[in-house]
């Protein structure tokens, strides 16, 4: 995997990936407000699994979390093994089983859906004809 296309795929998914999360129904009960709701998916995810096509990203990843704050936003932060930091973020919509990423920007606003169990995040999208297949696990 050549370098430039591996920090493409990183923006890439920053951009078309984490943004959805945020995107779920914020319906609950009569009476919760959004801002109730957010607390009970808010926290950070730290990722413990991440391939692209068939290729293990731990090589060029020292490590990303995903922190979902409970205002609906989201910050996703990645430390690549030599040292580069990036950061993406945006707003977020969670149901009981599913989160949306929600990315705005300058060419518009950008949602994905994910699933969500148990404290996982799972993320699976297709970029660039490989499969993006992210796990985020939520921290203690």
């Amino acid at each position: 995997m050549k370098r430039k296309g591996f920090l493409y795929c990183v923006l890439l998914c920053a951009a078309c990936v984490f943004l959805p999360f945020f995107a779920g129904n914020a319906a609950g009960k009569k009476g919760d407000s959004l801002k109730d709701m957010a607390k009970t998916y808010s926290g950070v995810y730290e990722c413990k699994e991440m391939r692209y096509g068939g290729s293990d990203l731990s090589g060029y990843i020292k490590s990303a979390a995903l922190e979902l704050k409970e205002n609906g936003t989201y910050e996703l932060r990645v430390t690549f093994k030599n040292g580069d930091k990036k950061k993406a973020d945006g707003r977020y919509e969670a149901t009981n089983d599913t989160i949306t990423l929600i990315y705005c920007g300058k060419n518009g606003e950008a949602r994905r859906e994910f699933s969500r169990a148990e404290g996982k995040i799972t993320i699976a999208c297709v970029i660039h004809e490989k499969l993006l297949y992210l796990v985020f696990i939520r921290g203690e």
